[in-house]
């Protein structure tokens, strides 16, 4: 049986990428790219900038990287360096959304049926969850994020946002009111849709 590679040494690959190393930069990357695609994913949903959004987040890493001195845990300065660049793009979005001309709204829908992956996702239960989290303010949407799918404690939560412990519960038990009221009363148009649709026939 093959070897299992032991996981690297966070603190001295750090100490490599300070003194210039590339490789080393390449290795600390490599180590943490699932973890950052996955906190975007999370964040920012199916997206199609989600490519370009993780190299956002490694080039911010490589430019940040001189200045964490060690005052946190790596993955926590990492997650707050990652959470950045998702709502920084979060409200990018926003703004594009707001401008959209209404005319281009159904040449955009047909692309995006076209897409059997983004057609797949916009069906069903899925569907619900992704529009409830959508409807989701940027900064609501983040703590949520962190809390129910990463699985983060508030004080965890607090200094990856850069927020109080207060404020960050704050944020939180708005989002969670707001994401399930959103899911019920989606459950509930479903279900007269489906009463609906059995009457008529």
């Amino acid at each position: 049986m093959p070897v299992k590679a032991a996981p690297p040494d966070i603190d001295a690959l750090i100490g490599r990428c300070r003194n210039g190393e590339q490789t080393a930069f390449a290795e600390l990357f490599r180590h943490f790219r699932s973890d950052i695609r996955r906190i975007l994913v999370s964040a920012v949903g199916p997206d199609p900038e989600l490519d370009d959004l993780v190299q956002t987040a490694a080039l911010e890493m490589f430019r940040s990287l001189p200045r964490f001195e060690g005052r946190s845990k790596f993955t926590s300065w990492l997650y707050r360096l990652t959470v950045n660049v998702a709502l920084h793009h979060l409200r990018q979005r926003t703004r594009r959304a707001l401008m959209l001309d209404l005319t281009a709204i159904p040449e955009r829908e047909t692309a995006i049926t076209d897409n059997p992956e983004a057609a797949l996702i916009r069906k069903g239960e899925l569907q619900a969850v992704r529009e409830a989290l959508d409807a989701l303010a940027p900064k609501k949407r983040i703590v949520f994020v962190l809390h129910e799918v990463e699985g983060l404690l508030p004080e965890e939560i607090a200094e990856i946002v850069g927020a109080s412990q207060l404020t960050v519960k704050s944020r939180l038990f708005y989002a969670r009111k707001e994401f399930f009221k959103r899911l019920r009363q989606r459950a509930m148009l479903d279900e007269a849709k489906t009463v609906a649709s059995g009457s008529g026939k």
